[in-house]
C-alpha cells in the first residue's frame, strides 16, 4: 500500500498566495503616506510649522507675542527659549510621544507630537 502524501501540491501554492496577500496588506497600511513622528507647533490654532523629530533642529517661532525657540534633539521637542514672563513651557519636560504637548499660554503657542506611532489612551502620574 502507498503512502499518501499530506500536503498536496494545491496546498502548498494555497498557503504561499495567503502570504504574500498578507505581506501585502501589511505592506500597504505601512507604505503610503508619512511614517515618521512630528512636532506640529501651532500658535492661536494656526498650523506655523511642522518638523521631523528624527533630526536634530531648533525652530524660532515670533509671533505679536512673543518669541519662542522649539527644539528638536534626540527624538524629542521641547521650547528652549521663550520670552514670556512665566517660563513655564520652557520648565516642561521634553516630549516625544504620540498625542503629548507643550503649550505657552502667553503666547497662543502649542507644540503637539503627531504621527505614525500609538501613543497611551491616557497617562496618570
Amino acid at each position: 500500500m502507498m503512502k499518501q502524501a499530506f500536503f498536496k501540491k494545491a496546498d502548498i501554492i494555497l498557503a504561499v498566495v495567503l502570504l504574500i496577500i498578507a505581506a501585502a496588506g501589511l505592506m500597504a497600511f505601512r507604505a503610503p503616506g508619512d511614517t515618521g513622528t512630528y512636532a506640529v507647533i501651532t500658535v492661536d490654532g494656526k498650523e506655523m510649522d511642522r518638523v521631523d523629530l528624527s533630526a536634530d533642529q531648533s525652530r524660532i517661532i515670533e509671533t505679536t507675542y512673543g518669541t519662542n525657540t522649539v527644539t528638536i534633539k534626540d527624538g524629542c521637542a521641547f521650547v528652549s527659549e521663550s520670552d514670556c514672563p512665566g517660563q513655564d513651557c520652557v520648565r516642561m519636560d521634553k516630549i516625544s510621544g504620540t498625542g503629548q504637548m507643550i503649550v505657552c499660554l502667553p503666547h497662543h503657542l502649542t507644540v503637539v507630537i503627531e504621527g505614525a506611532g500609538e501613543g497611551p489612551d491616557a497617562v496618570i502620574k
